[in-house]
């Protein structure tokens, strides 16, 4: 797997996170799932760089 695509990844992990945090002050609901969203994308480029 080629680099770009694992910073990639990581990326959208953190903006996810933030979009989460920013979101969940005005629906609660929505920030929760989006914050579940960059967790599990945190993880798989974490198993992606084990495995690479």
């Amino acid at each position: 797997m080629n680099t770009d695509f694992k910073i990639i990844i990581a990326a959208l992990a953190v903006l996810v996170w933030l979009a989460s945090w920013v979101v969940r002050r005005k629906n609660r609901q929505v920030g929760i799932i989006l914050s579940w969203v960059a967790t599990v994308l945190a993880l798989a480029t974490v198993l992606l760089m084990w495995l690479a």
